[in-house]
């Protein structure tokens, strides 16, 4: 991994990701709590605004459940079902009611279909040890059967997830085809031209970056228009018997995760993201300690960047070994036809977050088996 320094300079440019990709932590298990986003579940507890489908309020504190334990939200918080303080030891909240009133995430998950491409029965290896007392990830493989591609799958929960980034060559582009890319981490205002090597080895690396209509595979004209299309169980550009997941889907990825419970979406989560990014492929920065990418369940989210058609250059990549950012079939709500949901992590935080982005913007696509 490469190491760069400027820490003022990243600093600087958090703001510009998160802008992009990522909401504020009011919808997660966070240190420190928020007010969250009006959703008609909202009630104070000694002043304090809160999600009653998130937390609850025990003798005036606000109180989260980690996998069926209870902790204070303001001391404390839910790291993959372990309870922590803020200095990130192992913490007891002993102390709290056992009766919460926290409602729990529905345990009922989607059906597998029957009709999905068919696994490889050989697993790709995998590290034999356990992290954390949590099961090594078993890594199989399918074929996608319009173009041969093989790529890895792991299950995580209920869900089962591709285990890297789709490659479809019809429509997207690697990154940096046809368009300039940023350097010096995706920032400032020097530009380059990628060879023709350098582009493919992205695409191998990360897979393709797609607009949102493109993912969904609808009409072009829908990134700048009005949807009327279900988020459910949307194909989109998947494999057959896979989908583009939506918010529900995510959701249910970083609750598992994180071992917390709730129902608000979108949900971002402190912890995920250190759980969910590959151990390698990822910037590292001077200045930010504590930042781990640990692949604990085969996730394996990388850093694919992303391409802005309307950055003032006809066209432009950025941010590649900094962020990885991947659709939701998910629609923005309103207004404004030309936003779509996604979600995201960066190499300086260890959380995984959600965002809208302009909908002609070029993302990820990570695939749900139905």
């Amino acid at each position: 991994m490469s190491k760069i320094k400027g820490f003022l300079v990243v600093v600087a440019v958090v703001a510009m990701v998160f802008t992009l990709s990522c909401s504020s932590s009011s919808d997660s298990e966070a240190i420190l709590p928020s007010s969250p986003s009006g959703n008609g579940n909202i009630s104070t507890c000694n002043g304090k605004e809160y999600d009653t489908t998130v937390y609850s309020c025990e003798r005036g504190e606000l109180v989260g459940s980690c996998r069926g334990n209870n902790y204070y939200i303001e001391y404390e918080y839910c790291d993959n079902g372990v309870i922590k303080d803020l200095l990130g030891n192992s913490s007891s909240s002993s102390a709290v009611s056992s009766s919460s009133s926290v409602v729990p995430s529905s345990s009922s998950a989607l059906p597998s279909s029957s009709s999905a491409e068919p696994s490889s029965s050989s697993a790709v290896p995998s590290s034999s040890s356990s992290s954390g007392g949590i099961d090594t990830p078993t890594i199989t493989t399918f074929v996608d059967n319009r173009d041969g591609k093989t790529y890895k799958k792991v299950t995580i929960g209920t869900q089962v997830w591709m285990a890297e980034n789709l490659n479809y060559a019809v429509g997207g582009k690697c990154y940096g085809e046809g368009w300039p890319v940023r350097y010096e981490n995706g920032y400032g205002t020097n530009t380059k031209t990628l060879s023709g090597k350098e582009i493919q080895d992205n695409c191998a690396t990360y897979g393709r970056l797609y607009n949102w209509a493109t993912a969904m595979n609808i009409e072009t004209k829908y990134n700048s228009s009005w949807w009327d299309g279900n988020d459910a169980n949307h194909q989109g550009i998947c494999p057959s018997g896979w989908r583009l997941p939506s918010n529900e889907d995510w959701d249910r990825l970083f609750r598992y995760v994180d071992g917390s419970s709730g129902t608000s979406s979108p949900y971002s989560s402190s912890p995920a993201g250190k759980h969910l990014k590959a151990s390698t492929n990822w910037d590292t920065y001077e200045g930010f300690e504590g930042i781990e990418n640990l692949d604990t369940y085969g996730f394996s989210a990388l850093p694919g960047g992303h391409g802005d058609p309307d950055d003032g250059y006809n066209g432009l990549f950025s941010t590649v070994g900094y962020s990885g950012i991947w659709w939701s079939a998910s629609k923005g709500e309103g207004y404004i036809n030309n936003d779509a949901y996604n979600r995201s992590m960066v190499t300086i935080y260890n959380g995984a977050g959600w965002g809208k982005a302009p909908r002609s913007n070029l993302l990820s696509v990570r695939c749900l088996k139905n």
